[in-house]
This record gives structure tokens, C-alpha cells and sequence, in this order.
């Protein structure tokens, strides 16, 4: 109890001989609180004022995320041959990552542009005989017709044996609804162009028959016929140029789309491949970005190619780390910060160097610089007070160690200093620190270091 009130009288005590100090001060003054002091001198800290640059900036936290990344994914259910990259790998655009088995695919195609060079031989036959048909000519073309028929019953057995095969990889969800309904489907195309020769088939052997009879009623079935031909060609291009685009998307997708790292692999030499999950991920981790949120009252400052000093807990002090404002929001969102609701605008910045010492997911600190200005008249705030009128002064040391006080109307500011617009020149001296018993008119002496030390 007695330390406390202690305590309390040796700070009434210092108190009362600052109010004295003040007091005594402006009693003496002729202009109450302004005025020289008649033999009074008070001691201070003072610097000469330079030019220098100024730097306004804004500060706040980024995350680390990649600008392109690719997903490879599959529409069709597809064996994987062999895995050729690792997690982690680099790659070039147009590398080979895995393979795959086509084939079936390939097996089909050869197929389909078999049949086609055989429909392709009968529409000729046809063209031939719409001009002149003899019984010889129409045992040829039973004869083809018979071939085109057979070759068309065993592409639909084909497709039939893959239906039922694939059926399986269905139920156990290997393949998609999607994939499965492909197989169905390319069942109906098959058993389509089986009706269709089949058709053709008993077209030329009503044909040989009706030449047999009367070869004057040939004209006619022979312009049916190379219609249906006709028709038959259409249908089997549009499956071989299908059949040729699905192989050629599988192809490419086993490549790499772009130039990166191997950041996550979902598939095993002999797996079946999945179009639920992205097959291979591949990053490119040399051209980052970094997004924030930056508050309402500092986004009037911020503007497109303003650069960026980036540093943060994974980077070492002497790495540089450089960026560009390259995308401002326009419009504002809503989060919660330390159970506050806060609103924010989101902004991305491009790294233009250094993007060697992030990674994706790293937190970083992000000094946007919003002005810059060189060769300019400069304070700093230990050296700023106000007057009465709320005006922002200087106290200036004139030549006769007088300290004299000036209003002064400052521009851009930073952390620690302020540009003066007007009202302070290069070269002047200016007291540090003032203190209440510094009025204008107040001689002064000027402390040194080693008199300050």
C-alpha cells in the first residue's frame, strides 16, 4: 500500500513541474502560447530536409496457385498398357505418358473400310448395269451382293460379342451408363447395315430372276439399287470417320497437353480406366498467380500492372520475388474473418520472377506498390504535429536557432514518411520530435548523436 502511494506522489510531483514549465513558458510570452522566451533555450533533435522517393503500398496475404492445369480424362473405357511417368516427373508438351489398348478399335476400322471398298466395287457394278445388264452381270452381282451380306453379318457378330463383353465391366461400374449405351448402339448401326445387305442381297437375286424373265424391267431395279448402294456408302464413312476420330482422341490424350510436372496419377499398368476420376494431372508450375482479397477502403488505390514485392515464411530474404496486378474483380464478396463479416474485393497477381522459390498452396505477403514518386521533398512523421487548427506543422530551424513553426501540406504518404506538396524546401532543418513546450519563437540548441547518446 505504501509503494502505491508512494507512486502516486512522485507522479503528482513530475505533473506539477511540467504544468509550471508550460504555464511559466506562456506567461513570459509576449503572445501568450508564441513568442521568444527571454533567455530561454531548449534542447533538440533535429535533421535536414532532403529529397528523396516516396513509396505508397498496400499489404495483405495471397495464395500460391498454378495458371494452367490440365486433366486428362477418358469418355470410353480403355485397358491401360503401360504407365510411363511417375508422380512428379517434368514433361514436355507432346510426350508420351501412358498407353493404351485400341485394338479393337483398330480391328474395327480395317473392317469397316473393307466393306466400304467392297460396297464401293457394287455401286459401280450397278452404275454399269443401269446402262446395260446381261444374266452374266447379275451372277456377278449376286455374287457380290452375297460377299457384302457375309461381311456384314460379321461385323454385327462383332459388335454383339463386345456388347456382351463390356456388359460386365458395366455392372461392376468400370464403364459408364454413357459408354455402355455406345456398345448398344454401335449393335443397332451393325444390325442396320446387316439389313441393309441382306436387303441388297435379295435385291440382286430378285434382279437375276427378273433379268431371267424379262431383261426390260432392269432399268428400274438397277436405279433402286444404286440408291440403296449410295445410302449403304454414307453409313459406313460416317462409322469409319467416327471410328478414326475416337482413335485419334485416344492418342492425343495419352500425350502431354502442355508443358509441367506430373502432380497426381489415378492409373496402374493392366487397370481398366475410370471416367469418374482425371486419369494423370499435369501442372505447370513455372507460371503461377496468386489471388487475394483486398478490403473497400484500400481497393480505390489499386490499379492493372502495379507491381508486387512478394515474400513470405517459404522464402528466403535474399530471393526476389516479383509480380503484376492482372485482374481486379468487379464485384465485391463477402467473408468471414476472425467471426467477423468482412467484404472484400478479389484481386489475382501474375509472378514475373522468382516463381522458383513458390509452389502451389504456399501463403504469401503481398506489398502492392499504389504510388512511387522520385525526387521529392520528404518528412517523416516524427518530425509532423498539429497547431489549433488542426493543420499539419513543422517546427524549421531558422539562422538564428530559432524554431519556427510551419504549416505544410503533404501528398502521398508511406509507413514512416510523407511527401510535402507545399510549405517545406530541401535543405531547411527541422526539429524531431517536438515537444509541448516548443512554441514558435522558441530558441533552440541542437543536440548532436553523441550529445543525444
Amino acid at each position: 500500500m505504501k509503494k502505491i502511494i508512494i507512486g502516486l506522489v512522485i507522479a503528482g510531483a513530475i505533473v506539477t513541474m511540467i504544468l509550471i514549465n508550460v504555464l511559466g513558458n506562456k506567461e513570459e510570452s509576449p503572445a501568450g502560447a508564441s513568442g521568444l522566451l527571454s533567455g530561454r533555450t531548449e534542447s533538440v533533435e533535429a535533421e535536414v530536409i532532403q529529397k528523396d522517393t516516396i513509396t505508397s503500398s498496400i499489404l495483405i496475404t495471397g495464395a500460391v496457385e498454378e495458371i494452367d492445369r490440365e486433366e486428362l480424362r477418358t469418355s470410353t473405357a480403355l485397358k491401360i498398357e503401360e504407365v510411363l511417368v511417375d508422380k512428379g516427373d517434368r514433361v514436355k508438351k507432346g510426350d508420351q505418358l501412358f498407353t493404351v489398348d485400341i485394338e479393337d478399335l483398330q480391328k474395327q476400322l480395317t473392317q469397316q473400310e473393307i466393306n466400304y471398298d467392297i460396297q464401293t466395287l457394287s455401286l459401280e457394278r450397278l452404275v454399269n448395269l443401269s446402262t446395260y445388264s446381261d444374266e452374266t452381270s447379275m451372277v456377278v452381282a449376286l455374287s457380290q451382293s452375297k460377299l457384302s451380306k457375309e461381311s456384314a453379318q460379321r461385323y454385327y457378330d462383332k459388335q454383339v460379342a463386345d456388347l456382351e463383353k463390356n456388359a460386365s465391366l458395366f455392372e461392376t461400374g468400370i464403364i459408364s451408363a454413357a459408354e455402355f449405351e455406345a456398345y448398344q448402339s454401335g449393335v443397332l448401326e451393325a444390325e442396320s447395315q446387316l439389313a441393309s445387305a441382306k436387303l441388297s442381297y435379295q435385291r440382286s437375286s430378285a434382279d437375276l430372276t427378273s433379268v431371267r424373265k424379262n431383261n426390260d424391267n432392269l432399268g428400274l431395279s438397277s436405279e433402286i439399287d444404286v440408291k440403296i448402294q449410295v445410302m449403304t456408302l454414307d453409313g459406313l464413312q460416317m462409322t469409319i470417320d467416327s471410328l478414326k476420330e475416337e482413335i485419334e482422341e485416344i492418342e492425343t490424350m495419352t500425350k502431354a497437353p502442355i508443358d509441367g510436372v506430373v502432380t497426381s496419377i489415378d492409373i496402374e499398368s493392366g487397370d481398366y480406366a475410370s471416367s469418374m476420376a482425371p486419369l494423370l494431372v499435369i501442372t505447370d508450375v513455372e507460371h503461377l498467380k496468386i489471388t487475394a482479397n483486398i478490403r473497400e477502403y484500400d481497393i480505390k488505390n489499386v490499379a492493372l500492372n502495379q507491381e508486387v514485392l512478394i515474400t513470405g515464411d517459404a522464402i528466403g530474404k535474399e530471393d526476389q520475388v516479383r509480380g503484376l496486378v492482372t485482374y481486379i474483380a468487379s464485384v465485391a464478396s463477402e467473408s468471414v474473418v476472425n467471426n467477423r463479416q468482412v467484404t472484400g474485393i478479389e484481386v489475382e497477381m501474375s509472378v514475373e520472377t522468382g516463381a522458383e522459390f513458390l509452389k502451389p498452396g504456399y501463403t504469401t505477403d503481398c506489398e502492392i506498390i499504389t504510388s512511387q514518386l522520385e525526387d521529392v521533398v520528404v518528412v517523416s512523421y516524427e518530425m509532423l504535429s498539429t497547431n489549433d487548427e488542426d493543420e499539419d506543422v513543422v517546427f524549421v530551424i531558422d539562422g538564428d536557432q530559432v524554431a519556427r513553426m510551419r504549416v505544410v501540406e503533404l501528398g502521398t504518404t508511406s509507413d514512416f514518411s510523407a511527401q510535402v506538396i507545399s510549405g517545406l524546401e530541401a535543405g531547411e532543418m527541422v526539429v524531431m520530435n517536438p515537444s509541448l513546450s516548443l512554441f514558435d519563437g522558441t530558441k533552440v540548441t541542437v543536440i548532436t548523436e553523441e550529445e543525444g547518446e
